[in-house]
């Protein structure tokens, strides 16, 4: 019998017995396997408006990654490779950040498919706390609170969707063209197959093909990318009973970080979306400097009248975060405790989601323990 059939995954059980809090890694026939992972656990408190149901929120969250790579390289820097990364939540769920598999040249080509996350067109920084239109993926879409574009409904992580993405290194220049396929969207609701837009029922009726291609350029110092994403189905999602269609969505961003020292970085990112009845944008800077993070955000979201909208009606958000990281907690060089903090405003007009056109605010705080191993 063929000893190679086992080895790989007789090792991965002894290192799961035996590696107890440090990342390692060892050889085998079929290349370097390693396991690691982290502990991020948060505790927070946040104020919400008078008119929401919830005006106090505190709560303790978070969650353990378990990550499981492998790599092999032959000749002509030729390689496959994968990644598992398990999430246990102190909430009792489980479930998984990346898992894919990929194959390629080093410092050329590569081939990614399965779940995983595209270039970051707007990098929100060190340990954020944003509570404000959450705009994370495909789970934020809710006109009560407003909405946060930052070309991230196409970068992936999202639902039961797979994904597939070729990239291109060549000198200073990167390319990508990532998709996300399949039942992968609930970003109308908390069912990939029902939700709301503009407050009126949808559904989806086919599966969804978006496509995310972004090209970027790195220096010694700067580094500026310009990015797309659009889904190809126009009518996956459909107005309830109708054959009127809201899943075109077409966004566009960029973004250019520069290292001015090797203390300070500073960042300037920007969105914008184009969607049935709806335009959004989001631009804002962010400061990193040592230890210490400090951002700001402004988006637009302008709804018109039209096949899901009765009415006009447009809302500006304004929000500004920060954190502060403390290293290297009592002597360990993987123990450290970040301290963030968010306020977000909505200007609501018209009626926009129901709002009507009194300001609301939101604030919070956090401590935030993370722990790698």
């Amino acid at each position: 019998m063929n000893n190679k059939k086992f080895m790989l995954p007789t090792a991965l059980a002894v290192f799961v017995s035996s590696a107890a809090m440090a990342g390692t890694s060892f050889q085998t026939p079929q290349g370097t396997l390693s396991l690691g992972g982290d502990v991020e656990l948060d505790m927070l408190a946040a104020k919400n408006p008078t008119t929401a149901q919830t005006k106090d929120n505190w709560d303790i969250s978070g969650r353990i990654l378990l990550n499981v790579a492998g790599e092999r390289i032959v000749s002509g820097n030729r390689f496959a490779s994968f990644q598992i990364q398990p999430l246990m939540h102190n909430n009792g769920t489980v479930d998984t950040d990346d898992a894919w598999f990929s194959f390629g040249q080093k410092d050329n080509w590569a081939f990614k498919v399965g779940r995983y996350e595209a270039y970051d067109m707007f990098p929100l920084g060190q340990d954020t706390f944003v509570d404000y239109g959450d705009s994370s993926k495909n789970n934020g879409f809710t006109d009560d609170v407003g909405y946060i574009y930052q070309m991230k409904e196409g970068r992936g992580r999202a639902g039961k969707g797979g994904q597939a993405m070729f990239s291109k290194q060549a000198g200073q220049w990167y390319a990508e063209v990532s998709s996300l396929v399949g039942d992968s969207d609930n970003l109308f609701g908390n069912s990939v197959d029902t939700g709301k837009y503009h407050d009126v029922d949808v559904e989806r009726k086919k599966d969804n093909f978006v496509v995310r291609p972004v090209l970027s350029w790195k220096s010694s110092t700067v580094t500026v990318a310009v990015g797309a994403e659009t889904n190809l189905i126009d009518d996956a999602y459909v107005i309830t009973g109708t054959n009127t269609s809201v899943s075109k969505r077409t966004g566009f961003g960029s973004n250019a970080i520069w290292q001015a020292t090797p203390d300070l970085a500073l960042t300037i990112r920007g969105a914008y979306l184009d969607a049935v009845d709806e335009k959004d944008y989001s631009v804002g800077p962010s400061m990193q400097y040592k230890a210490f993070f400090l951002s700001y955000i402004f988006a637009n979201n302008d709804i018109s009248q039209g096949d899901t909208a009765l009415t006009d009606s447009s809302a500006d958000i304004h929000t500004v975060y920060s954190s502060y990281k403390f290293s290297n907690v009592m002597d360990m060089d993987n123990f450290d405790v970040y301290l963030g903090a968010y306020w977000s405003q909505i200007k609501p007009q018209d009626g926009f989601g129901g709002l009507g056109d009194e300001t609301q605010e939101r604030y919070g705080g956090k401590v935030r323990f993370k722990y790698y191993f």
